[in-house]
Order: C-alpha cells, then sequence, then structure tokens
C-alpha cells in the first residue's frame, strides 16, 4: 500500500497520508484551520475505505455541526 493518496480540493492537489489514523488526523488539522472542505474529503475517503471506525463518523458529524 503506497504511504501517501491524494486528494483534490478545486484545482489544488492535496496529498495526505495513506495510513488511516495519520491521514484522520490531518483532517482535524484542517478542520480546525477552518479548511473544512478539504477535511470532509478526507474523512469521506477514510469513511468509505474504513466503514467500520465511528471516530471518522463522529469527527465527521462533529465538524458538520460547526
Amino acid at each position: 500500500m503506497a504511504q501517501q493518496d491524494t486528494i483534490r480540493n478545486g484545482g489544488d492537489i492535496i496529498t495526505i497520508s495513506a495510513i488511516p489514523d495519520s491521514a484522520f488526523l490531518q483532517a482535524r488539522e484542517f478542520a480546525f484551520e477552518g479548511d473544512y472542505d478539504v477535511a470532509e474529503k478526507i474523512l469521506n475517503l477514510n469513511i468509505e475505505r474504513y466503514p467500520e471506525s465511528i471516530d471518522y463518523r463522529l469527527f465527521y458529524a462533529r465538524m458538520k455541526s460547526w
């Protein structure tokens, strides 16, 4: 498995970790910085790949409430 993934944010390509917990930390950092679109994309990717993880869904819900 690759150690990095990429996501598109408009015209930008953002490199994120392919390790789920590291990507989750990146999503949290983006969210706390107010970049909700990028955080949402990372969280959706993690939720799609690891649907059994409640942490990703819970933080996604918390972030959407902000």
